[in-house]
């Protein structure tokens, strides 16, 4: 569980960081291999939002037991090199009592993380107002 947990951090870091790696013409792939940690320092926020995205399905499911008497296992981490982290399994360890409960505990995690998710997107709207536009190199058009 531990090991799972660690390497899905540093997947999603990870992950978060190859966002920015080649932008810049790979400036902060420089940046990296001189030991400097503003890269990683800018992938932080990315990596969190995603972590919280995770944790908030992950809750979900958990509130969802609760209300409908059902007890889970512990959610095991699945790391993901292409996207950070590929989920979590947890295991049902009593049976649902209904198709409602079953469906409820299975709605509960990606809807929180759906109403997270679009809190954390206006809220990267609202920080992003005044930033200027990026320019692009002499002789590219789209």
């Amino acid at each position: 569980m531990l090991l799972g947990a660690a390497a899905s951090v540093i997947t999603t870091l990870g992950f978060a960081l190859s966002v920015y790696i080649l932008a810049d013409g790979g400036a902060m792939l420089e940046q990296i291999s001189k030991g400097d940690p503003a890269p990683v320092e800018a992938a932080f926020p990315i990596a969190i939002g995603l972590g919280a995205l995770q944790l908030a399905h992950e809750l979900g499911h958990l509130v969802a037991a609760r209300v409908h008497g059902m007890r889970t296992g512990v959610p095991l981490p699945i790391p993901s090199l292409q996207i950070g982290n590929f989920g979590c399994i947890t295991k049902l360890l009593t049976f649902p009592r209904s198709r409602t409960a079953l469906f409820d505990f299975a709605l509960a995690g990606p809807a929180l993380a759906t109403a997270l998710g679009l809190v954390l997107y206006l809220v990267g709207l609202a920080l992003s107002v005044d930033l200027p536009v990026p320019s692009l190199p002499a002789g590219e058009c789209h």
